[in-house]
């Protein structure tokens, strides 16, 4: 059982509670969304400067973590991954906008939409 009672050595590390949360352990997953909510948000709203983005981001990384949080490996640092999981999708989002971007609207021009009209046997004009 994860029990944070007592001093902060007594408290789970975070891949201990990433362990424990892939043993079925909810309230594991909970410390670790406490501990880093405001950290990980605050990293993409400085990045992002706008909360709707910053949320949508948040929302994906912390879904990221459930889907792949058997695949960690306790090589590294819960705080790396959950960092380096934000990274990736920053640079998802900034490709995705960049593509958006910079990719020419083909636009058409009023007169090309609505040709003036001829009347019936009228030649075209040359120009």
């Amino acid at each position: 059982m994860v029990a944070g009672v007592g001093s902060p050595e007594d408290e789970p590390t975070d891949d201990q509670l990433l362990i424990a949360y892939n043993r079925g352990e909810q309230r594991a997953f909970d410390l670790l969304y406490a501990r880093y909510r405001h950290p990980l948000y605050g990293y993409l709203y400085r990045h992002l400067n706008c909360e709707t983005q910053a949320g949508e981001l948040f929302q994906d990384v912390w879904l990221r973590v459930i889907a792949s949080s058997s695949r960690f490996e306790n090589r590294g640092r819960f705080r790396s991954w959950i960092f380096t999981l934000a990274h990736n999708r920053l640079v998802d989002f900034y490709r995705g906008s960049e593509k958006r971007v910079t990719e020419p609207r083909q636009t058409i021009s009023p007169v090309a939409r609505h040709p003036t009209p001829r009347l019936v046997g009228e030649r075209p004009s040359r120009a």
